[in-house]
């Protein structure tokens, strides 16, 4: 047995609180390296408290996980029954979703969901679709599973909206980066050239440049328009509408600009990005 398998949390590594914490962090994430072939990428800004119980977390889950075995969730949720969704009138079914979802949650499971549905949608899913699911039941408290709706109802229209939301919000904030996964990784100019991610941003960056900050951003989306091949998971889409910001130059004079955008959408296995987008004061070239 190697030293790292003989060092435990119990065992400090340096007589001082602050410095012990940071090895003994050092050491978790060479052990999960080793054991479980993965890598941690942690925030510099993160806590070495925080830090230390989420490495920690990891990889008691990955212990627990392996000894798991499946089941339906169903019959993780028993001796809880859900009534059958066509004996249920509108003004019941409010009270059977909650318990529904409290018996999920009891065995740490949650529904989430991106869009808003009607409860008898929600109910419908659950009882039809999750629930013959199958599920490693780790069982660590405080570990919760969560399902997301739209991973088994894909909802383009709600996503193409967000990644319009994101991109508008981000273009107020300054904030659009190499690391920025609302935008693809080529831009496709009107008249057919290309631009690189690394490009593009490039000329965000002149762009921000000329000015401290965008302020009072407002704006409206007017008509959104897909199209998409279930079969190829791949789509396009096209988002119009207004906007309208004041441009604050760095000599301080400001510049209200106003007048409609447009975002264009790429879509791949499912995940739409964004490929090429015109606002009211920029444009690619």
């Amino acid at each position: 047995m190697n030293n790292m398998e003989n060092l435990t949390h119990e065992q400090p590594l340096s007589n001082n609180p602050e410095e012990n914490l940071r090895l003994e962090n050092e050491f978790l994430q060479l052990k999960i390296q080793a054991e479980l072939g993965a890598e941690t990428e942690i925030s510099g800004n993160t806590p070495a408290e925080v830090t230390n119980k989420f490495l920690k977390n990891v990889l008691a889950f990955e212990k627990e996980y392996a000894k798991a075995s499946p089941m339906i969730i169903k019959n993780l949720i028993a001796p809880f029954q859900a009534s059958p969704i066509e004996e249920l009138s509108d003004s019941q079914m409010k009270s059977h979703l909650d318990k529904l979802e409290l018996a999920l949650f009891e065995k740490q499971i949650i529904v989430d969901y991106i869009g808003e549905y009607e409860d008898r949608e929600k109910y419908r899913f659950i009882t039809e679709e999750l629930l013959e699911t199958e599920i490693f039941n780790v069982g660590i408290p405080g570990f919760f599973v969560h399902y997301i709706y739209e991973e088994f109802h894909p909802n383009h229209a709600l996503d193409i909206e967000n990644r319009t939301k994101e991109l508008i919000s981000s273009w107020c904030d300054h904030d659009l980066n190499e690391h920025k996964w609302t935008l693809d990784e080529f831009v496709i100019l009107p008249g057919g050239k290309t631009l690189s991610k690394s490009q593009a941003i490039q000329q965000l960056k002149a762009m921000f440049n000329c000015y401290s900050n965008f302020r009072e951003c407002r704006y409206t989306i007017d008509k959104l328009d897909y199209e998409y091949d279930e079969t190829t998971e791949s789509g396009h889409g096209k988002v119009t509408g207004n906007v309208e910001y004041i441009a604050v130059a760095i000599e301080q004079k400001e510049t209200r600009l106003s007048g409609p955008y447009i975002v264009n959408l790429n879509c791949q296995y499912g995940w739409w990005t964004i490929n090429y987008f015109s606002l009211p004061g920029f444009d690619f070239r």
